[in-house]
Formats: structure tokens, C-alpha cells, sequence
């Protein structure tokens, strides 16, 4: 009796043993998948995305930068910091890219040179924008300028608070019309043209914003300005000084603005996608997605749209989009 029993312990602790060894084996296709998740992953919080010189360029945390000529297969690029890349340029056959306090230059938008140093105080630089012939740096009080995109001389200050945030721009041939907010988040919008050889920015004349929260985009499509920003707010103007609220029909942030194939492309909060033919009457598409999208850009025939880890691409005027 006692050898029986014996036995059928020792049975039974080999099949409970060889039952623990099946359990913890690895599923093949689990490893293949999170292998195929990792590989595929791009670990970047996007912060911009701009199309310069035939390329797509997306930048963002980390100091990534990731470039496309078609939007669909895109390279990774290093540079050397683990700051955020806030915005990227072109002028004059030359890349500038700009962080809160890191700024690099390139030639072919594949090799950088730090020239930080090249400006008086880089603190909290947000955005790059054209203005004619010139690249003009900006986010807060500081703005810069240059005509070559390696040496940038120190403007008249932006802003008239103790802490203003500006982001994004827009131009005609007259003017250069920045968004952003100054005081308890109210949006503020300032107009720029030069003054002998000076980038100064005012905004005396402009109107219609009394209401209105923090702006973050802006785009210009020939005739008409359209601003967009916090609580679903969309503005529009002829001239960038007098401003009328257009109803968005969303109550959510509105990161970006963009122009294109005859219509006004808006991006935002919860994969938020609006477009527009006039900048006044807008209506909501379907992205497939949830992510914050803040920023978008148009070119080769395609909108680009980029948010955390996400590159959304659309080629048929952001009627649907595929993730990259």
C-alpha cells in the first residue's frame, strides 16, 4: 500500500510539473508580435511637422527627427540631445531646428551642427516661420531672424507680459501674423512687418478677439487668415488686424491649421479633424484615431498629421486617413 502510494505521488508531482513547464513556455507568435511592437514602435512625442524642400519632417521629443519624401516610409534622425525639438525651417538651402534652448542647423536636413550659441538667449523658442526672405524664430519674449538659416540677430521683444507663449504663424506679402496668449490664457495675436531693418511686432489695430482663449495654429490660404486654438475657438480674417469668431462645432482644443487642395485642414484633441473650403463653415472627419494630434502639413499630394508615437496619412484631402 505504501509503495502504491508512493508511486502515484510521484506521478502526480511529475504531471503537475510537466503541466508548470507548458504554462510557462512562451507563445511563439506573443514574441513575434511585441518583437514586431517594438521594432515598428516610434517612442517620439511629435511636436511639428512641416513639408520642406520635397521632404516631409517631423520633430519632437528626445531630439528625433523623422524624414519622408512620400509620407509613407520614413528615416530617424538623432541629434545630439535629449531635448525636445520644438520646430523645424527652411531658407536659403538650409534646415534650422530649434528646441527650448538647442538649435541646429543643416545643409541636407541629414547632418546638424549645433548653433546654439549663435543666439542671445534661447529660452523657450517654439516656432520657425517665413516671412519673405527671412526665418524668424519666436516663442516668447525673443524673437530672431535670419536670411541664411546658420546666423539669426536678436529682434524686437514679442511679447508685452512677463511670460507670453507664442506657436505658430502665417504671412502675406505685407505682414507676419503670430498666435499665441499672453495674460490668464486670453488668446493674442500680434502683426509684424519691418521697420528699416528691424522685425517689429504690434498688436495695435487688431480686433475681434475679446473672448477668445490661447491660440495655436494659424494658416493663410492666399485671401483669408484662419486662426484656431483652445475650446474649439476658430477665427478668420482678411488682413490678420480685424477678426470674426467662426463656429467649429467642437468645444475641444484645436492644435493646427493647415491649407490645402482648396481647403482649411484643422487638427486637435482625440484625433480631432475638421476641414473647411471658406475657414468659416467647417465640418468634422474621422481620423481612426484618439491621439492628440498637433500638427499637420500638406505636400505631395498628402496631408501628414502627427501626434504621440502617431503619423496619420491622408490622400484624399483628409477624407481618411492611414496610420504610419
Amino acid at each position: 500500500m505504501k509503495k502504491f502510494l508512493v508511486l502515484v505521488l510521484i506521478a502526480t508531482s511529475l504531471q503537475f510539473s510537466n503541466c508548470k513547464e507548458e504554462k510557462d513556455e512562451p507563445d511563439p507568435l506573443f514574441q513575434l508580435l511585441a518583437l514586431q511592437s517594438l521594432l515598428t514602435s516610434k517612442n517620439i512625442f511629435f511636436n511639428r511637422v512641416r513639408y520642406l524642400d520635397n521632404k516631409f519632417y517631423g520633430v519632437g521629443s528626445g531630439g528625433q527627427i523623422y524624414v519622408s519624401a512620400d509620407g509613407d516610409s520614413w528615416t530617424r534622425i538623432s541629434l545630439d540631445t535629449n531635448q525636445a525639438i520644438n520646430d523645424i525651417g527652411y531658407i536659403n538651402n538650409r534646415f534650422t531646428a530649434i528646441g527650448n534652448s538647442v538649435h541646429y542647423t543643416s545643409a541636407d536636413g541629414i547632418s546638424w551642427s549645433d548653433i546654439s550659441s549663435t543666439f542671445s538667449n534661447t529660452t523657450f523658442l517654439r516656432s520657425l516661420g517665413n516671412f519673405g526672405s527671412t526665418l524668424v524664430a519666436f516663442g516668447s519674449r525673443n524673437i530672431y531672424t535670419s536670411t541664411n538659416g546658420l546666423s539669426f540677430s536678436s529682434g524686437v521683444s514679442l511679447g508685452s507680459s512677463l511670460f507670453p507663449a507664442y506657436y505658430e504663424s502665417a504671412s502675406n506679402s505685407n505682414r507676419m501674423v503670430v498666435v499665441g496668449a499672453e495674460e490668464s490664457n486670453s488668446a493674442s495675436i500680434k502683426v509684424g512687418s519691418f521697420v528699416s531693418i528691424f522685425l517689429t511686432f504690434s498688436s495695435n489695430g487688431v480686433t475681434g478677439l475679446s473672448s477668445a482663449k490661447q491660440l495655436l495654429g494659424i494658416a493663410y490660404n492666399g485671401t483669408r487668415f484662419v486662426a484656431v486654438g483652445n475650446s474649439g475657438n476658430i477665427y478668420y480674417s482678411a488682413d490678420g488686424l480685424a477678426w470674426t469668431a467662426a463656429s467649429s462645432g467642437v468645444t475641444s482644443t484645436i492644435r493646427a491649421v493647415v491649407y490645402a487642395k482648396d481647403q482649411f485642414i484643422a487638427v486637435g484633441m482625440s484625433g480631432l479633424v475638421l476641414s473647411s473650403p471658406d475657414g468659416i463653415n467647417w465640418t468634422s472627419k474621422s481620423s481612426g484615431s484618439t491621439v492628440e494630434l498637433r500638427s499637420v502639413a500638406y505636400g505631395n499630394d498628402k496631408l501628414v498629421a502627427v501626434g504621440r508615437d502617431t503619423i496619420l496619412v491622408s490622400s484624399d484631402a483628409g477624407n481618411t486617413w492611414v496610420n504610419k
